[in-house]
């Protein structure tokens, strides 16, 4: 009883006082977009991905001596995120490093749509590299990316890749279903310990 009428108070409290935070929210939003988002974004954008480019070219030699930086359609920029492209031959490289985090992902040149992450990638060619640990510097996603260039070359070849997308997207699915799982396993779990 006591418990269902301070949950009413504070629903009323609550919806009272949401205006006071919900209107700076929407003057400081567009504000921001108004007067400096249209400039001050793609600035900082630019000057991020420089200094990834640097940081690829500086830690990933394999990379850097083999890949030509090239202009394309930006990773969509979330947060603080950035990102370079790289064309090696018959692929082209994503680097994205954002909120802590690093990505590689790998596309093949005659079908630009399609990203895997390299730890998806390394699972399908069962190189047995990086199956249980994520690469979590620039000079190890390096390494294994010159360790299995030739493979990953071929697969990505017009002719081999039909089936190896196959491979790879069957990968996919299973590493979405396991992460589906995890959480559905987390929520049933957290739902206990509320109780």
């Amino acid at each position: 009883m006591v418990a269902a009428k301070s949950n009413s108070i504070m629903k009323a409290v609550l919806s009272l006082i949401w205006p006071l935070f919900v209107l700076p929210y929407f003057l400081v939003k567009y504000l921001y977009k108004g007067l400096l988002g249209w400039w001050l974004d793609p600035w900082l954008l630019e000057k991020d991905q420089k200094q990834l480019l640097r940081d690829v070219l500086d830690c990933m030699p394999f990379l850097a001596s083999n890949g030509i930086a090239v202009k394309g359609k930006p990773f969509p920029r979330r947060f603080d995120y950035s990102s370079v492209l790289l064309d090696l031959e018959n692929i082209r490289v994503r680097v994205a490093r954002g909120r802590g985090e690093l990505a590689v992902s790998l596309s093949p040149q005659s079908s630009l749509l399609d990203w895997y992450d390299l730890g998806i990638v390394l699972e399908a060619l069962g190189s047995g590299l990086y199956e249980h640990e994520i690469p979590l510097d620039m000079r190890e996603f390096d390494k294994a990316l010159e360790i299995n260039w030739k493979t990953i070359q071929t697969e990505f070849s017009e002719s081999r890749y039909s089936e190896f997308k196959d491979v790879l997207s069957q990968i996919r699915r299973d590493q979405q279903r396991a992460t589906r799982e995890a959480e559905w396993q987390l929520a049933k779990h957290l739902g206990h310990l509320r109780r």
